[in-house]
């Protein structure tokens, strides 16, 4: 069963994460999967906003066994062209969100945010506006 709440160390500041695998990038990052390198906590990140070099990603808990199937299913390659989306699609519904959001500043993890009272808006990057609206009023509303 995933756990439905981070890690501790991904609350601190400047969390160490490593990346294990890319899904989908734009100017870096927007949707991927990282893992605490304290505790192996594994997590699906996807980019909801973008201002410069700064990303703001929803976060959700997922199994290591699952991304680890996953990753090995997508670097594989198929001769079927939805099967990565579906493996992702598969993954992406098992996993739990949580309430929070994660900051990438300079190609660096470098906060959590609380968002617990938050809407956290779902859907996929290509459909937010990525104005830097939303990073800025996270930001904004931490300090």
């Amino acid at each position: 069963m995933t756990p439905t709440a981070p890690c501790a160390h991904i609350t601190l500041p400047n969390p160490e994460l490593e990346t294990v695998f890319v899904i989908d990038a734009h100017l870096q990052m927007a949707d991927g999967f990282v893992r605490c390198c304290h505790c192996n906590a594994h997590y699906l990140v996807e980019m909801m906003d973008l201002q410069s070099a700064t990303v703001l990603y929803r976060v959700a808990r997922v199994e290591p066994d699952a991304v680890a199937k996953t990753v090995r299913s997508l670097t594989r390659g198929s001769c079927d062209i939805n099967r990565a989306r579906s493996e992702v699609f598969s993954v992406s519904n098992a996993a739990v969100t949580l309430d929070g959001f994660l900051i990438l500043e300079q190609g660096q993890f470098s906060r959590w945010y609380d968002a617990s009272s938050k809407d956290i808006p779902t859907g996929n990057w290509r459909d937010l506006p990525c104005d830097g609206a939303l990073v800025q009023a996270t930001i904004n509303q931490a300090n």
